[in-house]
């Protein structure tokens, strides 16, 4: 059956995210945009750092060779190199380790890599060289049972900057699909913050009425009136009315939509003339102005109109100045 008769789909919460990309498409584009522009940036705006390495062995090692990359990490990190590198070239030694000295272990060997790093390839070495001296001599004082360590390479000045950004010619490719992440997490938190209604299902349940039908509309240009032909379901629509048992019926705007109620009713009016014409006279038709909907037979019955999309804050209180409301009418924006 056509959703402009009834919609019966409902909605869960990857409906409401697919419906949210389709209406805020510009949020992905442009959290792809970004992203796959921030990266290349970054590696542009950064100042280059040089990283020059020395290699420090050990001739002969009495610890386990599996357990000696750990045992040198530990000893790096213990402060000692990073006072011994901070004294001589007059920093912190809390700006140090790891951020101008650090060491590389490779597992199940007995070479370390002793790296230096700076926006300059002199100091980057110097830097180098001088935790790779203070590391041996940490690494040295246990004496027996432990090593013996050296340096079997200093570090020379680098030729060329580290890469900024790893894998820099892939990273608009990164950067966009990083951008597809967030922004479907964008998208996903305005729809938590706003609760849209995208559907009669849920715009009925939310307000616990029935729900008479889905409407497409289509918006008109400039100051021109909504015609028979910009709606879609205005033929159940009418049949559903009458069979509301009231002797009239009249809609109420959509809180996303204001004056559409109005011909909506002055085309359903038209319907039921005419059908009062053909096959005598016709009750439902939505001709009252809107007043308080009521209970009490004979008297008009409030039929709501919700735009999709709208907030269900917002519905909830067209409800709440409508309490006896007769059903909920979804509205849909037609494609033009």
């Amino acid at each position: 059956m056509d959703d402009t008769i009834a919609d019966n789909r409902g909605s869960d919460a990857l409906q409401v995210l697919e419906w949210g990309v389709r209406r805020y498409p510009w949020v992905l584009v442009l959290s792809i945009v970004v992203c796959a522009g921030l990266l290349p940036l970054v590696s542009i705006l950064q100042r280059p750092t040089y990283a020059a390495t020395s290699l420090v062995v050990a001739r002969s090692a009495e610890v386990d060779l599996a357990a000696l990359p750990r045992y040198g990490q530990a000893v790096f990190d213990d402060g000692t190199v990073a006072r011994q590198v901070g004294q001589v070239l007059g920093v912190s030694s809390t700006d140090v380790v790891p951020s101008i000295a650090s060491v590389e272990a490779i597992q199940d060997s007995v070479v370390f890599r002793v790296v230096g790093r700076s926006g300059s390839p002199e100091r980057a070495a110097r830097i180098s060289n001088v935790a790779a001296r203070a590391f041996v001599r940490r690494l040295n004082v246990p004496g027996a049972g432990v090593g013996d360590f050296i340096i079997q390479s200093k570090a020379s000045r680098p030729n060329k900057p580290e890469p900024a950004v790893p894998g820099l010619p892939y990273s608009p490719l990164l950067g966009g699909a990083a951008g597809v992440f967030i922004g479907v997490g964008v998208i996903g938190l305005m729809l938590l913050v706003t609760r849209p209604v995208i559907d009669g299902v849920s715009a009925a349940a939310l307000a616990g009425v029935p729900l008479l039908a889905t409407l497409k509309v289509r918006r008109p240009e400039g100051e021109s009136s909504i015609g028979r032909e910009d709606v879609a379901g205005l033929a159940y629509l009418g049949r559903q009315l009458r069979a509301i048992g009231s002797d009239a019926v009249f809609l109420v705007d959509p809180p996303g939509w204001p004056g559409l109620a109005t011909p909506l009713a002055r085309l359903l009016g038209a319907d039921e003339r005419a059908r009062a014409t053909q096959d005598g006279p016709a009750s439902g038709a939505p001709s009252r102005p809107p007043v308080a909907g009521s209970d009490e037979p004979g008297l008009p019955r409030a039929v709501i109109l919700a735009n999709e999309g709208e907030r269900a804050r917002a519905i909830l209180g067209t409800f709440t100045d409508y309490p006896t409301a007769a059903g909920v009418v979804f509205v849909r924006l037609r494609a033009s």
